[in-house]
């Protein structure tokens, strides 16, 4: 007992000095990481199939030789099995391996078997004949290919494989006996040569090997014959032996390091269970070892260093694992409920505190967050009060911390990629005195890096200051700058210069390539990929992309896959996440399935009312997420804008803060709890009009704004985003869609005089002529919202009027137009008149008489100044009646502006003309003159209706009699809206009436009281149209 405790004694000794379990500790490091990289190759011998009754190698020549009475002290493992070959003939030899070997037999596999699936291995190789491997790889639904032969290996289609290295007895090609072994490279030349490579190439691990098993010996050699000096270490797991430093010594001279499990396992090591000692250290090396929280944050962040800007579902996720929220980009522990560990504390302190000493010790706060932390104030005494208070607080939340300097170089990195991303600042909590439950609060903003300076050009869609940048960054594009070949593409892909922009991104991918910076590698590949399709889609034809180049990015463009591509990158943490988000666009479908369910509960809110709401408003919320998304996508120099996936993700967003902004609070609502409220946005921020601008098309915009009830608020910031981006638009490669969008905006929109001056001026110098007619009701949405808003000064009225000119020598020059810009003409003039500028340019008018635009001439008649007038009643005061519907257009038209005197002998004929005509609006027998697009029978009666109300008819009783029998909607109301049952009032009617006919009615104080409540009762049920509602603001409310 003496001897066995002092050999043991000894070996103990030998494991310390030789720091034997140390190194195995850096041994399992460096076969996890092969592993979690696919580098690592496994080796599976006999020892792995004993617990399903396979024999080992030597239980199996033991039995041969008991067939040949061969003595069995002293066996040679390859002349056994030849022996029996050479007494016994093929037939019987391949009979007697497969009984020992149990080829017939149901063999129930092993967890070893499945802990060797566990490894995750691209490739397994045995020099086993059983099919334990593949019971374990179908139970684990794993594919694995099975390589037994040569013939097998050229048909591999990538995935998974098991080689056989030895055949197989389906194959009848098992290596066994010694002149297998001797003729192994000509029967395996392939095989051979394939895993030999592999050798060479990845690191191996042996498993269920023993030292005298003549197959581990070849491929020993195989090592050393390989690699010499420079090959990389293999790994064998010994599981039945004791340490022996002769024999580790030995076979490291062979490039494999032994992993003993009687070391590894020490009191669990049996030495007479081989397999469960095996099965032990399996588990040892797949365990993953538990990292402090500090370790693992740095682990999950590290690799997005190579990120201008982190989405925050990656910082958010690893931050949570840490302890840390995050929620709405404010860091926070939950210290004062005492649920955070010591961990998780340190932590958020080392990184408050790496702030803290890179400001000197000194935290200015902004105006937003000083309001954050006490209430708002203007005196500047005060705000610089409370930024002392705030740094006061912080020396007393960092008194007496001394931070370990090893794990604060890791803060400083996290902290370093924490700035890349939304993350705005971090909330600390100190006890205010003794009082444990009364907390203080202190706040540190964290720095931005990802901005890039030129990001501001392209938000604001500053096309000259980004074709300058383009200008002065060709002379600096050099091997040594692949970032800024990055930041020329997107430029480029900016300005529209798709093709130079494409071989930027070439040109990046492959200077990061030879650098193997394989995260910016990967996102140039996948800008040149979307550049490509772009490029390719209808063969360039509206790029202005000459043909053969063309024909060159598509050849190109078949060679990109960036599936494979993916898979060749190495292992790069989180980050390979997030480049698969990315080329898969599924950060994108699964921001618009959120933004969607937010996108409800932001609805859900608005409609609700609160008299206590807790947490974040949906809509701030989803502004946040979708601005996170904005910033990834554009600072991460991704060109994506028109790619549908993403531009959904915007449109939605956008759809639902502009639904949220127009919901009002109903302060009339009749409740038992007193001040209740909506949850709603009350404003629209610059990014959302940036949104509109950059993802919404202009159609669409149209449908969105065309209903809203009321003007959109828009911030101060809001409105200085706009004015600049008009400021731009004369920039020769913007498209004009900007300008029209921006204008369509602030026609439904709060605005300024300023903002109004810029808009008019720069509309005057870049509307063309189509724009007259293609964008009327935006100009006339803009123009009238802005004399109600009080917003036309002296300027804004000198530039409707060169409006006006151009659109009127453009009529002068296309008479056949005149009928479709009626509108855009008369609300020109109406503008100018109201705001005593009355149109007076008699030459222009002149010109501008014709019978194509006779009815516009009219008109435009009472708009005009005195001197503008003359023309045109000089050529229409004598005009002569013409019988037929146009000339009863006219003859309207003529009364109205007052031009002529009402004409017994028109009337007449009119009377007599309708008499014969069904023009009921109920009926379907409706008959038509063939008249321009914006004449209508039907209006016509509406016309003669209005004649009546200002009584300009003669034969008032016949005219009246023809009204009520035409049955016209409302016409009845109109003649005679005191008397009127109100019951069956349709509040659309009030779209009939002229404004002096509004105003009378207004005049009746009950008839205004009950229209007042009806429109009220179709608001709350959803089914007021705008048109009706600025007539209800106008006019119904005292």
């Amino acid at each position: 007992m003496n001897l066995l405790k002092q050999h043991k004694e000894k070996v103990k000794k030998m494991i310390e000095d030789n720091n034997v379990l140390s190194q195995y500790i850096e041994s399992k490091r460096i076969i996890r990481k092969a592993m979690e990289e696919h580098q690592l190759v496994l080796f599976v011998g006999a020892g792995a199939s004993i617990a399903s009754g396979m024999p080992t190698w030597g239980q199996a020549i033991k039995i041969i030789a008991d067939r040949l009475s061969i003595n069995t002290e002293q066996l040679d493992f390859l002349r056994t099995p030849q022996y029996y070959y050479n007494a016994r003939g093929k037939k019987e030899y391949t009979q007697l391996m497969r009984s020992i070997f149990r080829h017939s037999d149901h063999l129930v596999k092993h967890a070893i078997h499945d802990k060797i699936i566990e490894f995750n291995t691209d490739t397994i190789i045995t020099t086993n004949y059983d099919h334990l491997i593949e019971q374990a790889a179908e139970d684990n639904s794993e594919i694995r290919m099975v390589v037994s032969k040569d013939a097998d290996l050229p048909y591999r289609r990538g995935g998974k494989e098991l080689i056989k290295m030895h055949g197989d007895f389906e194959n009848d090609n098992f290596v066994l006996k010694e002149d297998d072994f001797l003729a192994y490279s000509r029967n395996f030349k392939l095989i051979e040569n394939y895993v030999k490579s592999l050798i060479g190439t990845k690191v191996v691990l042996f498993i269920g090997y023993s030292f005298n098993d003549p197959d581990l010996k070849l491929i020993f050699s195989w090592v050393k014959d390989i690699l010499g000096g420079d090959f990389q270490r293999a790994y064998l797991i010994e599981a039945g032996k004791a340490y022996d430093v002769n024999k580790a010594e030995y076979f490291r001279n062979f490039g494999i390091n032994l992993l003993y499990a009687s070391i590894q396992l020490q009191d669990r090591f049996k030495s007479n269970d081989l397999t469960n000692n095996l099965l032990l250290m399996l588990d040892w090396l797949l365990s993953v070892e538990k990292k402090d929280k500090l370790t693992a944050l740095y682990e999950e962040l590290k690799h997005f260093t190579s990120m201008n800007y982190v989405a925050q579902n990656y910082i958010r996720n690893a931050l949570f694992n840490a302890g840390i929220g995050s929620d709405n980009g404010v860091l926070t522990v939950q210290d004062t409920l005492r649920f955070s560990d010591e961990e998780t504390l340190y932590i958020f302190k080392s990184l408050a505190y790496e702030i803290w000493t890179r400001s000197e010790k000194n935290i200015v706060l902004s105006d937003l967050l000083i309001n954050q932390i006490y209430n708002a104030c203007d005196d500047e005494t005060e705000r610089q009060n409370r930024i002392n208070e705030n740094n006061h607080r912080l020396e007393l939340y960092f008194k007496d911390f001394n931070p370990d300097s090893t794990k604060q170089k890791l803060v400083k990195e996290i902290y370093d990629i924490l700035c890349h991303s939304n993350l705005k600042f971090m909330q600390l909590h100190l006890p205010n005195g003794e009082n444990s439950y009364n907390w203080l609060i202190a706040i540190i903003p964290l720095e931005h890096y990802f901005t890039l300076d030129w990001m501001e050009d392209v938000d604001t869609f500053n096309y000259a200051a980004l074709n300058k940048l383009a200008e002065k960054n060709n002379a600096h594009l050099t091997e040594t700058k692949p970032e800024l070949y990055l930041e020329q593409g997107y430029i480029l892909f900016i300005l529209g210069d798709y093709f130079t922009a494409y071989n930027c991104y070439k040109n990046a991918k492959s200077i990061y390539y030879r650098r193997r910076e394989f995260v910016n590698f990967f996102i140039a590949e996948f800008n040149r990929y979307i550049l490509a399709k772009m490029i390719t889609h209808a063969n360039g034809i509206f790029l202005g992309i000459d043909r053969e180049d063309v024909a060159l990015v598509k050849e190109e463009l078949n060679t990109i896959d960036l599936d494979r591509v993916f898979d060749s990158l190495p292992d790069l943490g989180k980050t390979n996440k997030a480049l698969k988000d990315l080329y898969t666009f599924n950060l994108a479908y699964t921001l618009f399935q959120d933004a969607y369910k937010l996108s409800e509960k932001v609805s859900e809110q608005a409609k609700a009312h609160y008299s206590v709401f807790i947490g974040t408003a949906a809509f701030s919320g989803m502004r946040e997420r979708v601005l996170d998304y904005y910033k990834y996508i554009s600072n991460n120099l991704l060109p994506v804008n028109n790619y549908s996936e993403h531009m959904s993700v915007f449109r939605i967003y956008f759809q639902s803060i502009v639904n949220s902004v127009i919901t009002s609070d109903d302060e009339d609502e009749i409740s038992l709890v007193q001040n209740v409220r909506s949850i709603h946005a009350k404003e629209l921020v610059p990014f959302d009009i940036l949104v509109a601008l950059k993802f919404i098309e202009l159609k669409d915009l149209e449908k969105l704004l065309k209903d809203i009830p009321f003007n959109l608020p828009l911030s101060g910031e809001a409105l200085d985003y706009l004015n600049t981006v008009i400021s731009y638009c004369t920039q020769g490669n913007l498209s004009s869609t900007l300008f029209w969008k921006c204008l369509l905006i602030l026609g439904h929109s709060n605005l300024t005089e300023s903002i109004i001056e810029t808009s008019l001026s720069i509309l005057s110098k870049i509307i063309l002529p189509i724009d007259y007619r293609k964008h009327s009701a935006c100009i006339v949405k803009l123009i009238i919202s802005s004399h109600k808003q009080g917003c036309l000064k002296s300027d804004a009225l000198r530039l409707i009027e060169i409006i006006l000119f151009g659109e009127l020598n453009y009529i002068v020059d296309n008479m056949t137009e005149a009928n479709y810009l009626h509108n855009t003409v008369l609300t020109l003039l109406w503008i100018l008149k109201e705001n005593g500028c009355a149109f007076n340019d008699n030459k222009t008018i002149q010109s501008l008489i014709s019978k194509e635009s006779r009815l516009l001439c009219v008109s435009m008649y009472p708009l005009l100044g005195k001197k503008a007038q003359k023309p045109i009643f000089n050529a229409y005061h004598d005009w002569q009646f013409e019988s037929t519907y146009l000339g009863f257009e006219f003859y309207y038209a003529l009364l109205d502006a007052k031009v002529i005197s009402p004409d017994a002998n028109a009337e007449k004929q009119i009377l007599e003309y309708y008499s014969h005509k069904k023009v009921d609006i109920g009926s379907s027998e409706i008959e038509f003159v063939k008249i321009l697009p914006m004449q209508n029978e039907d209006n016509f009666i509406y016309n003669l209706l209005d004649l009546y109300l200002k009584g300009l008819i003669i034969d008032k009783e016949s005219f009246r009699k023809l009204i009520e029998d035409k049955n016209i909607p409302g016409a009845s109301w109109m003649m005679d809206w005191k008397k009127y049952n109100y019951e069956s009032f349709n509040t659309d009617w009030l779209l009939l009436c002229s404004k002096k006919l509004i105003n009378d009615i207004c005049g009746d104080d009950s008839i205004r009281e009950i229209i007042r409540r009806l429109i009220e009762t179709e608001y709350k049920n959803g089914k007021a149209n705008k048109k009706i509602l600025d007539l209800y603001f106008t006019y119904f409310i005292q």
